[in-house]
Protein backbone atom coordinates (compact mmCIF):
# COMPACT_ATOMS: atom_id res chain seq x y z
CA UNK A 1 0.00 0.00 0.00
CA UNK A 2 1.35 3.30 -1.24
CA UNK A 3 1.47 4.97 2.35
CA UNK A 4 1.62 8.71 2.85
CA UNK A 5 3.38 11.15 5.80
CA UNK A 6 2.42 14.51 3.90
CA UNK A 7 -1.40 15.80 4.07
CA UNK A 8 -3.04 19.06 5.01
CA UNK A 9 -5.47 20.17 8.28
CA UNK A 10 -8.70 20.45 6.96
CA UNK A 11 -9.15 23.22 9.88
CA UNK A 12 -6.27 25.74 9.08
CA UNK A 13 -4.56 23.96 6.41
CA UNK A 14 -1.70 23.54 8.47
CA UNK A 15 0.87 19.91 7.37
CA UNK A 16 -0.29 17.00 9.28
CA UNK A 17 1.97 15.23 11.41
CA UNK A 18 0.95 11.52 10.56
CA UNK A 19 1.29 8.32 12.46
CA UNK A 20 3.89 5.59 10.22
CA UNK A 21 0.46 3.14 9.85
CA UNK A 22 -1.52 6.45 8.07
CA UNK A 23 -4.47 5.20 10.58
CA UNK A 24 -3.61 8.69 13.33
CA UNK A 25 -2.74 12.12 12.32
CA UNK A 26 -2.16 15.63 14.48
CA UNK A 27 -2.03 18.93 13.53
CA UNK A 28 0.90 21.05 15.07
CA UNK A 29 -0.42 24.24 14.35
CA UNK A 30 -4.00 24.00 15.60
CA UNK A 31 -3.92 21.24 17.37
CA UNK A 32 -7.07 18.84 15.33
CA UNK A 33 -6.68 15.52 15.90
CA UNK A 34 -7.71 12.79 13.20
CA UNK A 35 -8.61 9.18 13.61
CA UNK A 36 -9.24 7.35 10.30
CA UNK A 37 -11.23 4.15 9.59
CA UNK A 38 -8.75 3.32 6.72
CA UNK A 39 -5.45 3.84 5.72
CA UNK A 40 -4.32 7.54 4.38
CA UNK A 41 -2.70 6.23 1.16
CA UNK A 42 -1.04 8.81 -0.84
CA UNK A 43 -4.08 9.06 -3.92
CA UNK A 44 -6.60 9.47 -0.80
CA UNK A 45 -4.33 12.28 0.60
CA UNK A 46 -3.74 14.35 -2.53
CA UNK A 47 -7.64 14.15 -3.69
CA UNK A 48 -8.81 15.35 -0.33
CA UNK A 49 -6.03 18.25 -0.41
CA UNK A 50 -7.28 19.62 -3.37
CA UNK A 51 -10.94 19.90 -2.71
CA UNK A 52 -10.07 21.16 0.86
CA UNK A 53 -7.49 23.71 -0.53
CA UNK A 54 -11.18 25.10 -2.41
CA UNK A 55 -12.77 25.18 0.69
CA UNK A 56 -10.08 27.35 2.82
CA UNK A 57 -9.98 29.78 -0.04
CA UNK A 58 -14.18 29.77 0.12
CA UNK A 59 -14.69 28.68 -3.24
CA UNK A 60 -17.59 26.28 -1.88
CA UNK A 61 -18.69 25.14 -5.26
CA UNK A 62 -15.33 24.28 -6.60
CA UNK A 63 -14.90 22.48 -3.63
CA UNK A 64 -18.82 20.69 -4.00
CA UNK A 65 -17.80 19.61 -7.51
CA UNK A 66 -13.97 18.46 -5.89
CA UNK A 67 -15.70 16.22 -2.89
CA UNK A 68 -18.48 14.89 -5.60
CA UNK A 69 -16.05 13.80 -7.91
CA UNK A 70 -14.06 12.17 -5.47
CA UNK A 71 -16.83 10.25 -3.64
CA UNK A 72 -17.60 8.59 -7.24
CA UNK A 73 -14.18 6.99 -7.12
CA UNK A 74 -13.83 3.57 -5.53
CA UNK A 75 -10.95 4.26 -3.80
CA UNK A 76 -12.99 7.21 -1.31
CA UNK A 77 -15.68 4.75 -0.81
CA UNK A 78 -16.60 5.24 2.22
CA UNK A 79 -14.32 7.98 3.03
CA UNK A 80 -15.79 10.00 5.80
CA UNK A 81 -13.88 12.64 5.89
CA UNK A 82 -15.18 13.15 2.15
CA UNK A 83 -18.52 13.15 3.17
CA UNK A 84 -17.66 15.51 6.02
CA UNK A 85 -15.83 18.07 3.55
CA UNK A 86 -18.38 18.12 1.32
CA UNK A 87 -20.59 19.01 4.15
CA UNK A 88 -18.94 21.82 5.52
CA UNK A 89 -18.34 22.82 1.89
CA UNK A 90 -22.09 22.94 1.09
CA UNK A 91 -22.64 24.69 4.03
CA UNK A 92 -20.05 27.47 3.63
CA UNK A 93 -18.07 26.69 7.00
CA UNK A 94 -14.71 28.82 7.24
CA UNK A 95 -12.94 27.84 10.65
CA UNK A 96 -11.34 30.76 12.15
CA UNK A 97 -9.02 31.34 14.59
CA UNK A 98 -10.97 33.01 18.22
CA UNK A 99 -7.38 35.09 19.50
CA UNK A 100 -9.52 35.67 22.92
CA UNK A 101 -9.36 31.68 23.77
CA UNK A 102 -6.57 30.15 20.82
CA UNK A 103 -9.29 27.95 19.26
CA UNK A 104 -10.30 27.59 15.82
CA UNK A 105 -14.36 28.24 15.63
CA UNK A 106 -17.26 28.04 12.80
CA UNK A 107 -17.88 30.80 10.58
CA UNK A 108 -20.76 30.63 7.81
CA UNK A 109 -20.95 31.87 4.57
CA UNK A 110 -23.83 29.67 2.89
CA UNK A 111 -26.87 29.26 5.26
CA UNK A 112 -28.93 26.23 4.64
CA UNK A 113 -32.38 26.19 4.74
CA UNK A 114 -31.97 22.16 6.22
CA UNK A 115 -30.46 21.54 9.22
CA UNK A 116 -27.34 19.90 9.10
CA UNK A 117 -28.77 17.16 11.25
CA UNK A 118 -31.00 16.19 8.39
CA UNK A 119 -28.31 16.23 5.29
CA UNK A 120 -27.57 12.67 3.90
CA UNK A 121 -24.07 13.66 3.31
CA UNK A 122 -23.29 14.37 7.26
CA UNK A 123 -24.99 10.89 7.99
CA UNK A 124 -22.93 9.48 5.58
CA UNK A 125 -19.82 10.83 6.90
CA UNK A 126 -20.73 9.93 10.74
CA UNK A 127 -21.65 6.30 9.39
CA UNK A 128 -18.02 5.72 8.39
CA UNK A 129 -16.25 7.93 10.57
CA UNK A 130 -14.16 6.14 13.55
CA UNK A 131 -15.38 5.91 16.93
CA UNK A 132 -12.87 9.03 17.30
CA UNK A 133 -14.02 10.86 14.79
CA UNK A 134 -17.68 10.25 14.84
CA UNK A 135 -17.63 11.68 18.20
CA UNK A 136 -16.01 15.05 16.87
CA UNK A 137 -18.07 15.21 13.61
CA UNK A 138 -21.13 15.14 15.92
CA UNK A 139 -19.74 17.96 18.32
CA UNK A 140 -19.00 20.29 14.77
CA UNK A 141 -22.19 19.49 13.33
CA UNK A 142 -23.50 20.91 16.59
CA UNK A 143 -21.74 23.84 16.95
CA UNK A 144 -22.62 24.48 13.09
CA UNK A 145 -26.62 23.68 13.55
CA UNK A 146 -25.95 25.67 16.42
CA UNK A 147 -24.95 28.93 14.16
CA UNK A 148 -27.24 28.44 11.68
CA UNK A 149 -30.18 28.71 13.59
CA UNK A 150 -28.73 32.11 15.14
CA UNK A 151 -28.33 33.52 11.58
CA UNK A 152 -31.86 32.54 10.76
CA UNK A 153 -33.14 33.87 14.27
CA UNK A 154 -31.43 37.23 13.12
CA UNK A 155 -32.62 37.07 9.65
CA UNK A 156 -35.81 37.10 11.10
CA UNK A 157 -35.83 40.92 12.13
CA UNK A 158 -34.29 41.84 8.90
CA UNK A 159 -36.70 43.53 5.92
CA UNK A 160 -37.09 41.14 2.97
CA UNK A 161 -35.51 42.31 -0.13
CA UNK A 162 -37.28 42.57 -3.96
CA UNK A 163 -33.73 42.82 -5.88
CA UNK A 164 -30.20 41.80 -4.60
CA UNK A 165 -27.17 43.32 -6.73
CA UNK A 166 -24.24 41.38 -6.82
CA UNK A 167 -21.02 42.95 -7.45
CA UNK A 168 -17.36 42.79 -6.97
CA UNK A 169 -16.34 45.97 -5.28
CA UNK A 170 -12.67 46.11 -4.91
CA UNK A 171 -9.69 45.05 -7.06
CA UNK A 172 -6.50 45.40 -5.35
CA UNK A 173 -7.72 47.79 -2.65
CA UNK A 174 -9.12 49.91 -5.25
CA UNK A 175 -12.77 50.64 -6.03
CA UNK A 176 -13.46 48.42 -9.66
CA UNK A 177 -16.11 50.16 -12.41
CA UNK A 178 -18.31 47.50 -11.19
CA UNK A 179 -18.91 49.28 -7.96
CA UNK A 180 -19.71 52.70 -10.09
CA UNK A 181 -22.20 50.47 -11.96
CA UNK A 182 -23.89 49.03 -9.43
CA UNK A 183 -24.22 52.20 -7.28
CA UNK A 184 -26.26 53.99 -10.12
CA UNK A 185 -28.38 51.02 -10.88
CA UNK A 186 -29.16 51.00 -6.79
CA UNK A 187 -29.88 54.87 -6.37
CA UNK A 188 -32.66 54.18 -9.61
CA UNK A 189 -34.12 51.59 -7.88
CA UNK A 190 -34.49 52.59 -4.96
CA UNK A 191 -36.01 56.19 -6.32
CA UNK A 192 -38.42 53.66 -7.31
CA UNK A 193 -39.43 52.35 -4.60
CA UNK A 194 -37.64 49.02 -4.94
CA UNK A 195 -36.32 47.33 -1.64
CA UNK A 196 -33.09 46.73 -2.90
CA UNK A 197 -29.71 44.74 -1.52
CA UNK A 198 -26.63 46.49 -2.36
CA UNK A 199 -23.66 45.60 0.22
CA UNK A 200 -22.05 49.04 0.25
CA UNK A 201 -25.43 50.65 1.98
CA UNK A 202 -26.61 47.35 3.36
CA UNK A 203 -23.60 46.33 5.05
CA UNK A 204 -22.52 49.33 6.36
CA UNK A 205 -21.31 49.62 9.59
CA UNK A 206 -21.80 46.45 10.39
CA UNK A 207 -19.55 43.61 11.34
CA UNK A 208 -17.85 40.85 9.09
CA UNK A 209 -19.63 38.57 11.47
CA UNK A 210 -22.94 40.39 10.95
CA UNK A 211 -23.25 40.11 7.28
CA UNK A 212 -24.29 36.54 6.63
CA UNK A 213 -28.24 37.20 8.26
CA UNK A 214 -28.32 40.27 6.24
CA UNK A 215 -27.17 38.43 2.95
CA UNK A 216 -29.24 34.90 3.64
CA UNK A 217 -32.38 37.13 4.18
CA UNK A 218 -31.78 39.33 0.72
CA UNK A 219 -30.75 36.07 -1.37
CA UNK A 220 -34.06 33.86 0.47
CA UNK A 221 -36.52 37.24 -0.28
CA UNK A 222 -35.41 39.27 -3.58
CA UNK A 223 -37.27 37.91 -6.29
CA UNK A 224 -34.61 38.96 -8.80
CA UNK A 225 -30.90 39.75 -8.97
CA UNK A 226 -29.06 41.80 -11.08
CA UNK A 227 -25.39 40.43 -11.45
CA UNK A 228 -22.72 43.12 -12.61
CA UNK A 229 -19.43 42.02 -14.28
CA UNK A 230 -17.13 43.70 -16.68
CA UNK A 231 -14.17 41.39 -16.05
CA UNK A 232 -14.59 37.47 -16.73
CA UNK A 233 -12.46 36.91 -13.41
CA UNK A 234 -14.85 39.06 -11.35
CA UNK A 235 -17.42 36.28 -11.99
CA UNK A 236 -15.50 33.54 -10.21
CA UNK A 237 -14.18 35.99 -7.06
CA UNK A 238 -15.54 33.86 -3.95
CA UNK A 239 -17.67 35.95 -2.34
CA UNK A 240 -19.57 37.16 -5.46
CA UNK A 241 -19.93 33.21 -6.80
CA UNK A 242 -21.21 32.43 -3.56
CA UNK A 243 -23.66 35.10 -4.10
CA UNK A 244 -25.47 34.17 -7.23
CA UNK A 245 -24.42 30.43 -7.29
CA UNK A 246 -26.76 30.40 -3.93
CA UNK A 247 -29.47 32.75 -5.91
CA UNK A 248 -29.49 30.13 -8.97
CA UNK A 249 -30.01 27.14 -6.76
CA UNK A 250 -33.07 29.03 -5.35
CA UNK A 251 -34.16 29.25 -8.74
CA UNK A 252 -34.29 25.62 -9.49
CA UNK A 253 -37.35 25.14 -7.01
CA UNK A 254 -38.53 28.56 -7.78
CA UNK A 255 -38.91 29.22 -12.10
CA UNK A 256 -39.94 32.72 -11.21
CA UNK A 257 -37.05 34.46 -10.08
CA UNK A 258 -34.77 36.05 -12.82
CA UNK A 259 -31.26 37.17 -13.17
CA UNK A 260 -30.77 40.45 -14.96
CA UNK A 261 -26.82 40.07 -16.11
CA UNK A 262 -25.06 43.18 -16.58
CA UNK A 263 -21.99 43.04 -18.46
CA UNK A 264 -18.87 44.90 -20.33
CA UNK A 265 -15.92 43.72 -22.34
CA UNK A 266 -16.68 40.02 -21.75
CA UNK A 267 -18.30 36.92 -23.17
CA UNK A 268 -21.46 36.99 -23.20
CA UNK A 269 -21.59 32.60 -22.91
CA UNK A 270 -19.24 33.11 -19.63
CA UNK A 271 -22.19 34.79 -17.42
CA UNK A 272 -23.61 32.10 -15.53
CA UNK A 273 -26.93 32.97 -16.49
CA UNK A 274 -28.32 32.34 -20.14
CA UNK A 275 -31.07 34.88 -19.55
CA UNK A 276 -30.95 38.37 -21.48
CA UNK A 277 -28.58 40.77 -20.47
CA UNK A 278 -27.71 44.45 -20.09
CA UNK A 279 -24.75 44.87 -22.54
CA UNK A 280 -23.07 48.31 -21.37
CA UNK A 281 -21.74 49.09 -24.56
CA UNK A 282 -24.69 50.02 -25.76
CA UNK A 283 -24.79 52.52 -23.37
CA UNK A 284 -21.61 54.64 -23.80
CA UNK A 285 -23.52 57.92 -22.17
CA UNK A 286 -25.41 55.87 -19.38
CA UNK A 287 -29.23 55.16 -18.87
CA UNK A 288 -28.71 51.42 -18.49
CA UNK A 289 -29.99 51.86 -14.99
CA UNK A 290 -33.32 53.69 -16.43
CA UNK A 291 -33.83 50.51 -18.26
CA UNK A 292 -33.20 47.87 -15.92
CA UNK A 293 -35.42 49.98 -13.53
CA UNK A 294 -38.44 49.90 -17.05
CA UNK A 295 -37.65 45.97 -17.05
CA UNK A 296 -38.00 45.27 -12.76
CA UNK A 297 -41.52 47.32 -13.06
CA UNK A 298 -43.00 45.60 -15.92
CA UNK A 299 -41.70 42.39 -14.34
CA UNK A 300 -42.47 42.87 -10.77
CA UNK A 301 -44.94 45.69 -10.75
CA UNK A 302 -44.07 49.16 -9.62
CA UNK A 303 -42.97 50.23 -6.29
CA UNK A 304 -45.63 52.80 -4.65
CA UNK A 305 -43.27 55.42 -3.00
CA UNK A 306 -45.43 57.12 0.20
CA UNK A 307 -45.42 61.04 -0.27
CA UNK A 308 -43.10 61.25 2.59
CA UNK A 309 -40.59 59.50 0.71
CA UNK A 310 -40.64 61.62 -2.69
CA UNK A 311 -40.12 64.43 -0.51
CA UNK A 312 -37.33 62.91 1.07
CA UNK A 313 -35.91 62.13 -2.60
CA UNK A 314 -36.36 65.68 -3.60
CA UNK A 315 -34.45 67.00 -0.31
CA UNK A 316 -31.73 64.28 -1.28
CA UNK A 317 -31.67 65.46 -5.21
CA UNK A 318 -31.55 69.08 -4.02
CA UNK A 319 -28.75 68.01 -1.31
CA UNK A 320 -26.58 66.37 -3.83
CA UNK A 321 -26.26 69.35 -5.67
CA UNK A 322 -25.65 71.94 -3.45
CA UNK A 323 -22.88 69.34 -2.05
CA UNK A 324 -21.87 68.59 -5.59
CA UNK A 325 -20.74 72.33 -5.76
CA UNK A 326 -19.12 72.29 -2.17
CA UNK A 327 -17.26 69.05 -2.83
CA UNK A 328 -16.00 71.12 -6.34
CA UNK A 329 -14.87 73.56 -4.35
CA UNK A 330 -12.95 71.31 -1.65
CA UNK A 331 -11.44 69.42 -4.14
CA UNK A 332 -10.28 71.94 -5.85
CA UNK A 333 -8.79 73.60 -2.79
CA UNK A 334 -7.15 70.31 -1.64
CA UNK A 335 -5.27 69.87 -4.66
CA UNK A 336 -3.83 72.90 -4.37
CA UNK A 337 -2.92 72.88 -0.78
CA UNK A 338 -1.63 69.26 -1.38
CA UNK A 339 -0.06 68.87 -5.15
CA UNK A 340 1.03 72.77 -4.78
CA UNK A 341 1.58 73.93 -1.33
CA UNK A 342 3.57 71.42 -0.08
CA UNK A 343 5.94 69.51 -1.99
CA UNK A 344 6.98 66.68 0.70
CA UNK A 345 3.07 65.45 0.36
CA UNK A 346 2.92 65.90 -3.51
CA UNK A 347 2.22 61.75 -3.82
CA UNK A 348 -0.65 62.44 -1.64
CA UNK A 349 -2.44 64.89 -4.39
CA UNK A 350 -2.64 61.78 -6.27
CA UNK A 351 -3.76 59.83 -3.45
CA UNK A 352 -7.04 62.60 -2.91
CA UNK A 353 -7.74 63.03 -6.38
CA UNK A 354 -8.59 59.12 -6.27
CA UNK A 355 -10.55 58.96 -3.84
CA UNK A 356 -12.38 62.19 -4.38
CA UNK A 357 -13.43 60.51 -7.45
CA UNK A 358 -14.43 57.61 -6.25
CA UNK A 359 -16.73 59.39 -2.88
CA UNK A 360 -18.08 61.62 -5.83
CA UNK A 361 -19.16 59.24 -8.24
CA UNK A 362 -21.50 57.40 -5.00
CA UNK A 363 -22.75 60.24 -3.78
CA UNK A 364 -21.16 60.06 -0.71
CA UNK A 365 -20.71 63.80 -0.62
CA UNK A 366 -20.18 64.26 3.52
CA UNK A 367 -18.04 61.80 3.25
CA UNK A 368 -15.64 63.38 0.88
CA UNK A 369 -16.32 66.32 2.68
CA UNK A 370 -14.61 64.85 5.72
CA UNK A 371 -11.51 63.50 2.92
CA UNK A 372 -10.94 66.59 1.64
CA UNK A 373 -10.67 68.54 4.76
CA UNK A 374 -7.92 65.70 6.05
CA UNK A 375 -6.01 66.10 3.30
CA UNK A 376 -5.74 70.41 3.68
CA UNK A 377 -5.38 69.26 6.99
CA UNK A 378 -2.31 67.15 5.47
CA UNK A 379 -0.92 70.05 3.50
CA UNK A 380 -0.90 72.85 5.81
CA UNK A 381 1.01 71.15 8.68
CA UNK A 382 4.39 72.14 8.91
CA UNK A 383 6.82 71.53 12.28
CA UNK A 384 8.01 74.12 14.24
CA UNK A 385 11.81 73.34 12.96
CA UNK A 386 10.60 73.57 9.15
CA UNK A 387 8.68 76.84 9.28
CA UNK A 388 11.72 78.43 11.45
CA UNK A 389 13.98 76.70 8.42
CA UNK A 390 11.84 78.41 5.70
CA UNK A 391 11.86 81.67 7.34
CA UNK A 392 15.42 81.88 7.50
CA UNK A 393 15.78 80.18 4.25
CA UNK A 394 13.26 83.09 2.57
CA UNK A 395 15.27 86.30 4.15
CA UNK A 396 18.57 84.42 3.15
CA UNK A 397 17.19 84.72 -0.72
CA UNK A 398 15.57 88.09 -0.83
CA UNK A 399 18.48 89.33 0.79
CA UNK A 400 21.17 87.66 -2.41
CA UNK A 401 18.34 88.82 -4.62
CA UNK A 402 17.51 92.01 -3.48
CA UNK A 403 21.65 92.57 -3.83
CA UNK A 404 21.50 91.57 -7.19
CA UNK A 405 18.65 93.42 -8.72
CA UNK A 406 20.21 96.33 -7.21
CA UNK A 407 23.35 95.88 -9.10
CA UNK A 408 20.90 96.01 -12.15
CA UNK A 409 19.38 98.78 -11.75
CA UNK A 410 22.46 100.25 -10.98
CA UNK A 411 24.39 99.15 -14.28
CA UNK A 412 20.95 100.46 -16.50
CA UNK A 413 20.72 104.26 -14.43
CA UNK A 414 24.78 104.38 -15.10
CA UNK A 415 24.13 103.61 -18.64
CA UNK A 416 21.15 105.65 -19.16
CA UNK A 417 22.09 108.67 -16.74
CA UNK A 418 25.55 108.99 -18.98
CA UNK A 419 29.33 110.05 -16.88
CA UNK A 420 27.37 113.21 -15.58
CA UNK A 421 24.93 111.16 -13.74
CA UNK A 422 27.56 108.99 -12.25
CA UNK A 423 30.13 111.61 -11.54
CA UNK A 424 27.13 113.57 -8.67
CA UNK A 425 26.58 110.05 -7.78
CA UNK A 426 30.13 108.88 -7.22
CA UNK A 427 31.94 111.62 -6.20
CA UNK A 428 34.54 110.66 -9.13
CA UNK A 429 35.01 111.24 -12.94
CA UNK A 430 33.79 108.68 -14.65
CA UNK A 431 35.09 108.03 -18.60
CA UNK A 432 33.43 106.22 -20.92
CA UNK A 433 36.61 102.97 -20.84
CA UNK A 434 36.25 103.32 -16.63
CA UNK A 435 32.43 103.22 -17.80
CA UNK A 436 32.18 99.79 -19.70
CA UNK A 437 34.41 98.63 -17.18
CA UNK A 438 31.98 99.05 -14.21
CA UNK A 439 29.52 97.97 -16.33
CA UNK A 440 30.91 95.08 -17.35
CA UNK A 441 31.41 94.17 -13.21
CA UNK A 442 27.85 94.76 -12.33
CA UNK A 443 26.81 92.82 -14.92
CA UNK A 444 29.19 90.16 -14.32
CA UNK A 445 28.49 90.13 -10.31
CA UNK A 446 24.45 90.11 -10.57
CA UNK A 447 24.20 87.25 -12.97
CA UNK A 448 26.95 85.44 -10.91
CA UNK A 449 24.57 85.97 -7.86
CA UNK A 450 21.63 84.84 -9.88
CA UNK A 451 23.32 82.06 -11.58
CA UNK A 452 24.46 80.51 -8.06
CA UNK A 453 21.73 81.43 -5.48
CA UNK A 454 18.41 79.48 -6.92
CA UNK A 455 20.75 76.09 -7.48
CA UNK A 456 21.77 76.73 -3.84
CA UNK A 457 18.36 77.43 -2.53
CA UNK A 458 16.59 74.67 -4.89
CA UNK A 459 19.02 72.16 -2.59
CA UNK A 460 18.16 73.67 0.28
CA UNK A 461 14.38 73.19 -0.48
CA UNK A 462 14.58 69.59 -1.77
CA UNK A 463 15.60 68.99 1.70
CA UNK A 464 12.84 71.06 3.34
CA UNK A 465 9.69 70.33 1.17
CA UNK A 466 9.04 74.77 1.02
CA UNK A 467 5.96 76.05 0.92
CA UNK A 468 4.51 76.79 -3.13
CA UNK A 469 4.42 81.21 -2.07
CA UNK A 470 8.41 80.51 -2.02
CA UNK A 471 8.63 78.97 -5.53
CA UNK A 472 6.20 81.61 -6.41
CA UNK A 473 8.63 84.16 -4.59
CA UNK A 474 11.87 82.78 -6.23
CA UNK A 475 10.02 82.93 -9.80
CA UNK A 476 8.93 86.43 -9.49
CA UNK A 477 12.31 87.62 -8.80
CA UNK A 478 14.33 85.43 -10.97
CA UNK A 479 12.19 86.87 -13.87
CA UNK A 480 12.42 90.54 -12.90
CA UNK A 481 16.47 89.81 -12.91
CA UNK A 482 16.19 88.33 -16.29
CA UNK A 483 14.13 90.93 -17.82
CA UNK A 484 16.74 93.60 -16.12
CA UNK A 485 19.96 91.62 -18.03
CA UNK A 486 18.09 91.79 -21.22
CA UNK A 487 17.34 95.10 -21.00
CA UNK A 488 20.40 95.72 -19.41
CA UNK A 489 21.82 94.71 -22.74
CA UNK A 490 19.69 95.57 -24.93
CA UNK A 491 20.58 99.66 -23.41
CA UNK A 492 24.61 98.34 -24.14
CA UNK A 493 24.14 97.74 -27.24
CA UNK A 494 22.25 100.53 -28.12
CA UNK A 495 24.64 103.57 -26.27
CA UNK A 496 27.96 101.69 -27.45
CA UNK A 497 26.62 99.50 -30.72
CA UNK A 498 28.97 102.22 -33.15
CA UNK A 499 31.64 101.71 -30.94
CA UNK A 500 34.20 99.41 -32.62
CA UNK A 501 36.75 99.19 -29.92
CA UNK A 502 38.26 96.39 -28.54
CA UNK A 503 37.19 96.98 -24.79
CA UNK A 504 33.68 97.85 -26.36
CA UNK A 505 33.41 94.52 -28.53
CA UNK A 506 34.83 92.79 -25.33
CA UNK A 507 32.00 94.13 -23.30
CA UNK A 508 29.35 93.13 -25.86
CA UNK A 509 30.43 89.46 -26.32
CA UNK A 510 30.65 89.33 -22.15
CA UNK A 511 26.85 90.86 -21.57
CA UNK A 512 25.33 88.58 -24.61
CA UNK A 513 27.42 85.42 -23.02
CA UNK A 514 25.77 86.21 -19.65
CA UNK A 515 22.24 87.20 -20.52
CA UNK A 516 22.32 83.61 -22.80
CA UNK A 517 23.48 82.05 -19.59
CA UNK A 518 21.19 83.85 -17.48
CA UNK A 519 18.22 83.28 -19.33
CA UNK A 520 19.17 79.74 -19.85
CA UNK A 521 19.63 79.08 -16.28
CA UNK A 522 16.31 80.64 -15.59
CA UNK A 523 14.23 78.87 -17.86
CA UNK A 524 16.09 75.48 -15.98
CA UNK A 525 15.29 76.36 -12.87
CA UNK A 526 11.38 77.03 -13.53
CA UNK A 527 10.65 74.30 -15.19
CA UNK A 528 12.95 71.70 -13.13
CA UNK A 529 12.06 73.51 -9.89
CA UNK A 530 9.24 75.64 -9.87
CA UNK A 531 6.80 74.28 -12.69
CA UNK A 532 3.08 74.25 -10.71
CA UNK A 533 1.61 70.34 -10.47
CA UNK A 534 -1.10 69.73 -12.43
CA UNK A 535 -4.65 68.53 -10.46
CA UNK A 536 -4.70 65.21 -11.30
CA UNK A 537 -8.20 64.61 -13.08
Amino acid sequence: MDMILDKKCEMCGGQLEISPDGMKAKCPYCGSTYSYSLPVTREIAIGLDRANNYRLHNMFDNAVVEYKTLLKDKAFENNAEAYWGLVLSEYGIEYVRDMRDDVYVPTCHRTVSRSIFDDENYGKAVACASPDMRAVYEQKAAEIDELQRSIKSQAEAVEASDVFICFKSTDNRAATKDRYIARRIYDELTKRGFRTFFSEVSLKSKLGSDYEPLIYKALTTAKAMILVATKEEYLDSPFVRNEWSRFLERKKNEPSLFVIPVFGDIDPSALPSSEQGVDLSKYPAGGYETDIADNLESRLGKRSVPKINEEIIEEYNRYNEINRVKLEKEYAHALRDVDTSMRRTKNAGKEYAAKAEETEKLGDYKNAKVLAADYRKKAETFTKAESKQLVRLRIEYLILSAAGIALCVLCILFMLGGSGAMNDFLGIEVNDSMRAEMTNAFIGVSAGIFAVVPPIFAVFSEKLRYHASAHRTETAIYAIAVALMLASTAVYFVTYGEDESAESLSSAIIMTVFTVVMAALGALHVLKFVKPLKPQQ
